[in-house]
């Protein structure tokens, strides 16, 4: 997973998938990072181990949408 800053406060996570890269969000918050989109099935230990690199911990997750590529691993255990 690659991730840019795009911000002072905000990492775009982007994940190549089949046909076109996905992205989710990190919005750093004073307690820890708010996830904008759970991306792809599959994703949840790549984006936490994203928010450690980066040195905080997800505290929400906001969608927008209930398309694939955006809650996918929405349902994945690593997140409790």
């Amino acid at each position: 997973m690659h991730i840019t800053s795009i911000g002072e406060h905000t990492y775009q996570l982007t994940r190549s998938a089949i046909l076109f890269p996905v992205n989710c969000y990190l919005v750093r918050e004073t307690e820890g990072f708010t996830l904008v989109y759970a991306s792809i099935r599959g994703s949840a230990g790549d984006i936490l181990a994203a928010a450690a690199k980066l040195g905080a911990p997800i505290k929400r997750i906001v969608l927008t949408h209930g398309h694939g590529d955006h809650c996918g691993s929405l349902d994945a255990e690593t997140w409790s």
